[in-house]
């Protein structure tokens, strides 16, 4: 009897939050684990389910105290006459609520299920997460996380790093870990890695990949889609690149905010778009959220471009003082120092300050094809109002 009050009293509290993680059996091998399901749905917009997970490498950091929590064998539950249904309303992960179904209805399940009966605000398999707010939902945490990218000034802490290809993006030896490979920059047609263009190989493949003219339409990109999906839904493309509707749909010329700043948006119509090389015959600045902003226009809302001239600034040979006083000549916003605060002098004063603290002639990491570099000799200087982003 005592069983089935305290998992009521589970039960109260779960229901606020009800997080049953999907994906929990360790012996899938899969690269995720551990998932939460995210639903969205805006007027105009496909629903969208959108899995968050542990990678599988992170997994090693994640600890926990089994024995704070009780644990229940499926004979044990049965004998109790508890359900399904009630497992998963006590935030039980999917995938034993599903074995437990199968030994209600076979009478037989592996000796290795367990269920831990976890006392809120915890939950998982072995009860070892939380929420730093665990009354809001799962979708109210995922919204409210974005939301705070809206901060114009919030200089992220970490932004997304495709871990696949080993890749030194900027040649700052790591000194910026925000500043590394984005998905979107392979095969671009740009090499990023500065050891060796890893970003670009086989990249010809999907030059030369050929769709069924009578079935398939082409993407810019290279994908095949169905060609039934060509110009069916502007607002919801299927081409990566956008570009089986009749324009792509560029994110700065939309009226709701929340398609304009893809940083508060999770949608697929962000964190599945690559952006056209070209716009407009104008070069386009890929953020690294899905958002694509004109270079030398308008900068990413993220800060990313602002990081990654940062990082490239840092890749290069000289004293710390010698790369302040070029990031304040260049305009650059530099994450790694409060220069920020000082560069309220003249450009004229700058330059004379390169000869203070920088040598004659300052090298810069490779730009392009891995070699290709820009030198700055500072007895050179020229006044320009454009901004660098790189």
């Amino acid at each position: 009897m005592f069983i089935v009050v305290h998992c009521l009293s589970v039960s109260y509290c779960s229901s606020l939050s009800g997080f049953n993680l999907y994906h929990t059996d360790y012996l899938r091998n899969d690269l995720d684990l551990d998932c939460l399901h995210y639903h969205t749905y805006k007027q105009g917009l496909a629903h969208q389910l959108i899995e968050y997970c542990i990678r599988s490498e992170l997994d090693k950091y994640i600890s926990y105290d089994s024995g704070q929590h009780r644990a229940f064998t499926f004979e044990n539950l049965s004998k109790q006459n508890i359900t399904s249904e009630e497992l998963y309303e006590w935030s039980a992960p999917v995938d034993l609520i599903e074995n437990y179904q199968i030994y209600l209805d076979n009478n037989s399940a592996p000796s290795r299920f367990l269920f831990y009966n976890c006392t809120f605000p915890w939950f998982g398999s072995h009860c070892e997460y939380s929420f730093d707010e665990p009354e809001l939902s799962f979708e109210k945490q995922v919204n409210k996380r974005f939301e705070a990218n809206s901060n114009d000034f919030r200089i992220p802490d970490m932004l997304p790093c495709y871990t696949h290809v080993q890749c030194d993006r900027t040649g700052d030896r790591g000194q910026t870990p925000s500043a590394c490979l984005d998905w979107r920059e392979i095969c671009d047609g740009k090499v990023d890695c500065l050891d060796g263009g890893r970003d670009e190989e086989q990249c010809w493949q999907l030059e030369i990949n050929e769709c069924d003219n009578e079935t398939e339409f082409r993407c810019h990109n290279g994908q095949c889609i169905p060609r039934g999906f060509l110009n069916d839904d502007m607002r919801n493309p299927d081409c990566l690149d956008q570009s089986d509707e009749n324009r792509p749909r560029s994110l700065l010329q939309s009226s709701d905010p929340n398609e304009v700043f893809c940083h508060v948006n999770p949608g697929f119509q962000c964190e599945e778009h690559k952006c056209h090389k070209k716009l407009n015959n104008a070069n386009i600045i890929e953020c690294g959220d899905g958002s694509c902003m004109i270079e030398f226009y308008l900068p990413c809302h993220n800060h990313r471009n602002s990081i990654l001239t940062s990082a490239f600034l840092a890749g290069a040979n000289v004293s710390k003082e010698c790369r302040e006083v070029i990031s304040c000549l260049m305009g650059i916003l530099n994450f790694a120092s409060d220069i920020n605060k000082a560069c309220n002098m003249s450009l004229y004063t700058y330059a004379r300050l390169t000869k203070q603290y920088c040598p004659q002639f300052i090298e810069f990491p490779p730009v392009l094809f891995g070699h290709v570099r820009f030198i700055y000799k500072n007895d050179q200087f020229h006044v320009s109002t454009v901004l660098i982003n790189l």
